[in-house]
């Protein structure tokens, strides 16, 4: 390598048509900030203006051009003895000049040494430059040592800068834990996941009115959540009109045996009303067999269910139309959920579900979606949904919440782990193994997700191997950032 000695504090290094110059502020360095400046420029002495200059210790450094062609930072040196910090200077026409600056700590010499030059159009072998694999960013135009930890620079070739490619050996992946996983083809489900509430089945829900005022008299349908079956006597009741049209049917009922046309014709009008105001065809019959009046009168439920609300009491005077009871047949059930807008297009009518209870453990329930709503909620952005579930043994109850899951085969998709994506603004990037130790990024195009998969839609193929642990040391390590267009 071609190296040129400092003279005092300062350094100077001829590269082909460029002229570095170094200044190191205080002359002697010592632990701590140092002042490192250098000035690039060609043999005729204008200014090397918009260069990229980095300086590597413990970290990596930018130094700002603070005039043209003067490159300037602040430099820590945390070793006493002698020390080396390779650097590197790119140009805006695509030089690439590696140097290092070595000196002694208490010492007031500094040297500047060339590692080599890259030009634009680069040497014929496809080599961009040597680095090491430990230190990344290492540079160097030729093969050596690394200034750093003294391991054996490895070559890195021009498709590797263009394509982002990294090498990791194989020590360092144990180091920092690399696992990889093969993209492949294969029959996958996605399962979409909700939370609901149970609720009656609107369609089972009766309610119990009066078509007139009436006075209650015995109550055997008595508390909120008793189980009524169809026809059972719910209560007695008594009313002044319904009295006087028992009498006027039991009277068109006699005149009928007198004269068989036009009597007949009362009784069957006088039947009419009864059956209008709300009495069943039993009771009818027998108030027509005693042939008297029947003072309270019974009313027979109209479906098998629960009583789930309850507004009379015995002796109390309802009004037309007032509430006495709503009863719900809960044999089936619905469950009412909210779907994400994104999962809304996976879910179908008749889908099969299953609903779990947190509070019942390795209990499971089957239900069919029987309803999508036409809309959505503005504020969540979710549907609802409603699934229709047997409840025969009757462990489901209205406003318990549920699990629910539905599964949705969706055939052969080509998919990588989920824990092999990596989030790049809007970009989704992979770490495709190359073998070798080498590895390079690369943006794919992404279609649906599961907890342990993603589907790829574009950017791999079957059969190719990624990362799927420590991909973001790596990222730090292939400065993707410069790798890809935006990060």
């Amino acid at each position: 390598r071609d190296t040129a000695p400092g003279d005092g504090s300062s350094g100077a290094l001829q590269i082909g048509i460029l002229t570095m110059g170094l200044e190191w502020e205080p002359e002697v360095p010592r632990v701590g900030d140092n002042e490192v400046t250098l000035d690039l420029h060609d043999t005729s002495g204008i200014p090397l203006e918009g260069a990229s200059v980095r300086l590597k210790t413990d970290a990596l450094h930018a130094l700002a051009e603070v005039r043209p062609g003067i490159y300037q930072a602040n430099i820590p040196l945390s070793r006493v003895g002698e020390w080396s910090i390779p650097g590197d200077v790119r140009t805006v026409d695509m030089l690439h000049i590696d140097f290092v600056i070595e000196g002694t700590t208490g010492e007031p010499k500094v040297l500047l040494a060339s590692s080599g030059v890259e030009g634009s159009s680069g040497d014929q072998t496809g080599i961009s430059h040597w680095s090491c694999s430990m230190h990344p960013s290492v540079h160097a135009g030729a093969p050596g040592t690394c200034p750093i930890c003294a391991m054996d620079l490895i070559s890195v070739t021009r498709e590797e800068v263009e394509t982002g490619v990294i090498r990791v050996d194989a020590q360092r992946q144990q180091l920092i834990g690399v696992k990889t996983d093969t993209v492949r083809r294969q029959d996958i489900v996605k399962t979409i996941r909700a939370v609901g509430t149970i609720v009656p089945d609107e369609t089972r829900i009766k309610d119990v009115t009066l078509k007139l005022d009436v006075w209650i008299g015995a109550l055997d349908a008595d508390y909120t959540g008793k189980h009524v079956k169809k026809g059972q006597r719910l209560f007695t009741f008594f009313s002044p009109e319904l009295w006087s049209a028992q009498e006027e049917y039991l009277g068109a009922l006699r005149r009928a045996q007198d004269r068989p046309g036009s009597g007949t014709r009362l009784a069957e009008a006088a039947e009419t009303r009864l059956r209008l105001w709300g009495l069943d065809a039993s009771t009818i019959a027998s108030i027509r067999k005693k042939g008297d009046p029947v003072e309270y009168l019974p009313y027979l439920s109209p479906a098998t269910g629960t009583i789930m609300e309850k507004n009379i009491f015995e002796g109390s005077a309802v009004e037309t139309g007032q509430l006495l009871y709503r009863i719900a047949d809960l044999s089936t059930l619905w469950v009412e959920a909210e779907i994400y807008e994104s999962e809304l297009s996976l879910v179908e009518m008749g889908q099969a579900t299953n609903i779990t209870l947190s509070y019942m453990p390795g209990r499971e329930f089957e239900g069919t979606v029987s309803h999508i709503h036409p809309y959505l909620n503005p504020e969540t952005r979710t549907a609802g949904i409603r699934i229709q579930a047997e409840n025969t043994d009757g462990l489901l109850k209205p406003d318990m919440y549920t699990n629910v899951n539905i599964v949705v085969p969706l055939g052969e998709r080509l998919i990588v782990p989920e824990s092999a994506v990596m989030y790049a603004g809007r970009d989704h990037v992979v770490f495709v193994d190359l073998g070798d130790g080498r590895f390079q990024p690369r943006t794919i195009e992404t279609g649906l997700r599961d907890e342990d998969w993603i589907e790829v839609l574009d950017g791999l193929s079957s059969g190719e191997t990624v990362v799927t642990s420590a991909n973001f040391l790596i990222a730090a390590e292939s400065k993707l950032k410069s790798g890809l267009d935006k990060w």
